[in-house]
């Protein structure tokens, strides 16, 4: 077990994230070379895939510090390492990664499916603006002047771009009451894959795996 715990610890860092990495460019690979062929949805969930990269080197590489916002709002004692701690992240981006990008390549791009994407992306702008209200109110008094937190520029700008593009396919399609339907639940059951049950089965206030740095935040603190 310690075996299996050292490798992890030294996989859920830098290892891992230029592993992730090196996934996006694949996936970016396969897009320019399928871009003519792919519909304008299959383009957007493979770009997602793409992107989440991007998003998790401004959370984890720079500025860093994103688990310290989601785990103190959360209302951790122990941001450093709960409820989010590196191996926990480590599974729910790069299953979000393979999955985003998957469902446009297999083009799984349905009503409830372009509904789910669009929606997750705006849920990463609105979790983004509420984590970062949260660090200024409490950290306001030591200097910080912002809402901005680890993951906010992508958010606003790469999220949002795709929120909006996601918008404006879902106008040009005939919505039936049922697609709704089965767009929240897709919607959820991503959200529980992706956040949920990695944390339940793999988060610990004890984990190993935890987080050496505040990154952005180590300023305020």
């Amino acid at each position: 077990m310690k075996t299996i715990s050292s490798f992890l610890s030294w996989w859920c860092f830098r290892p891992w994230q230029i592993a992730l990495d090196c996934i996006g460019i694949v996936f970016a690979i396969v897009l320019c070379m399928n871009w003519s062929d792919y519909n304008a949805a299959q383009q957007m969930f493979v770009l997602m895939g793409i992107l989440i990269p991007i998003h998790v080197f401004e959370e984890w590489w720079w500025p860093a510090g994103f688990h310290w916002q989601y785990n103190l709002s959360n209302g951790s004692t122990r941001p450093e390492r709960y409820p989010m701690c590196r191996l926990t992240d480590m599974v729910t981006n790069t299953v979000a990664c393979i999955v985003f990008a998957l469902f446009g390549i297999f083009n799984l791009t349905s009503n409830p499916f372009l509904l789910a994407m669009t929606a997750f992306c705006l849920l990463e702008v609105v979790v983004h603006t509420w984590l970062g209200t949260n660090m200024y109110r409490r950290y306001k008094s030591k200097g910080k002047k912002t809402i901005y937190g680890p993951g906010t520029a992508t958010a606003y700008t790469c999220f949002a771009a795709l929120m909006v593009w996601g918008i404006m396919l879902l106008q040009e399609r005939t919505l039936a009451g049922m697609d709704w339907l089965q767009g929240i639940g897709l919607l959820v059951a991503l959200l529980i894959i992706l956040i949920v049950i990695p944390e339940k089965s793999l988060g610990s206030k004890d984990s190993p795996y935890d987080f050496k740095s505040a990154g952005y935040f180590e300023k305020f603190l």
